[in-house]
C-alpha cells in the first residue's frame, strides 16, 4: 500500500490540536504584519457560505464583517474549514505552508482540500508525496457523515432562533417597556450569535434599538 506521508497517517488528537494551534498562530501573525486591506475569506454560517472580511483581531478573538453585520468570536469557535480558507488567503504561498495546511486539512477530515494543498506544495517546488486513495475515501465518507450530523444540529439551532425571535416580537407587540425590550434584544443577539436568522434580522434589530433609545 502506498503511503501518504508519515505525519499525515500517524496522527494523534494531541498532534492534530497542536497543528491547529500552529495554523491559528501563523494566521494571527500574518494578519498582524499585513499592511494591505483587510483580508476576505469564506465563513460558513448554517448551511450557507458567506464572504467575510476580518475587521479586528487579537490573540483571543476575531471580528468579521458578514453581509453588513459584525460577528465576534473566539478563534476556537472558527470552524476548521473556515480557518483553512482564512489561512489560504493570508499566508505566503510557500511549499512548507502548503504542506502545513495539507496536514491541518487532513486532520480536520477536509480531504479534497488536503489533496489540493499537496498539489500546491508540489507545484511550488515541494517534494512529491504519494497518496493512498482508499484512505482518502474512507475519511471522505466519515467526514460526510459528520457534516450531515452538523447540518441537522445547525438547522435545529436556526429553528430555535426563529422561535425565540417570535417571543421577542410578542414582547414588543405587547408594549413590554423600553428597558425590558432593549434587554430582550441584547439577550437575543448574544444567545443566537452566528445564526443565519440573526444575520437576517440584524438591520431590523438595529432600527428597533435606535427607535427605542430615541423615545423620551
Amino acid at each position: 500500500m502506498r503511503l501518504l506521508i508519515l505525519i499525515l497517517l500517524c496522527v494523534s488528537a494531541h498532534a492534530a490540536s497542536e497543528r491547529r494551534d500552529i495554523v491559528e498562530r501563523s494566521v494571527r501573525e500574518a494578519l498582524g504584519s499585513a499592511r494591505e486591506t483587510a483580508p476576505s475569506f469564506q465563513l460558513r454560517i448554517g448551511d450557507l457560505i458567506h464572504a467575510a472580511t476580518i475587521v479586528v483581531h487579537d490573540d483571543a478573538t476575531l471580528t468579521a464583517e458578514v453581509d453588513g453585520a459584525r460577528l465576534t468570536m473566539p478563534w476556537s469557535d472558527l470552524a476548521d474549514a473556515d480557518l483553512l480558507t482564512l489561512a489560504q488567503a493570508v499566508l505566503a504561498k510557500r511549499a512548507a505552508t502548503h504542506l502545513m495546511l495539507a496536514q491541518f486539512a487532513f486532520d480536520a477530515g477536509l480531504i479534497e482540500q488536503a489533496k489540493a494543498e499537496i498539489e500546491r506544495h508540489v507545484a511550488v517546488g515541494g517534494k512529491e508525496i504519494p497518496t493512498d486513495e482508499r484512505m482518502f475515501e474512507e475519511l471522505r465518507l466519515q467526514n460526510e457523515l459528520e457534516r450531515r450530523q452538523l447540518a441537522v444540529a445547525r438547522a435545529k439551532r436556526e429553528q430555535l432562533a426563529e422561535q425565540a425571535w417570535s417571543r421577542v416580537m410578542r414582547l414588543i407587540d405587547e408594549g413590554g417597556g423600553r428597558e425590558r425590550i432593549l434587554g430582550a434584544l441584547n439577550e437575543y443577539e448574544h444567545a443566537w450569535d452566528g445564526t443565519e436568522f440573526l444575520i437576517g434580522k440584524s438591520a431590523e434589530i438595529a432600527l428597533r434599538r435606535r427607535d427605542l433609545r430615541a423615545d423620551p
